[in-house]
């Protein structure tokens, strides 16, 4: 997405990855399967930047990994990462 497609208002975005997005995931996840993805995203425009602040959100279903981490296996958890980044913006450089 380009700059220029952001209005000055800002952007709101709500994505959810479709079934063969997320099969391709359960393996370099580490889990037995991921029925749900999705992320909710909110662009503002900031000088030469974009400022990204939302979450991800996920459920997945574990398979034998009680001994690592204190779970029965292929129990269901659902999680969350929250986001605030700038990015695009140029680094200013100082001249001396």
């Amino acid at each position: 997405m380009a700059l220029e497609d952001i209005p000055e208002t800002g952007m709101h975005l709500e994505i959810d990855a479709p079934e063969p997005a997320r099969s391709e995931i359960v393996p370099l996840a580490g889990v037995r399967e991921l029925p749900r993805l999705s992320a909710v995203f909110n662009l503002s425009r900031r000088g030469a930047g974009v400022r990204v602040t939302g979450q991800v959100l996920e459920r997945q279903h574990h398979d034998g990994e009680a001994a690592r981490s204190n779970r029965r296996p292929g129990r269901r958890r659902q999680g969350h990462a929250l986001l605030d980044r700038m990015v695009g913006a140029p680094v200013a450089s100082q001249s001396t």
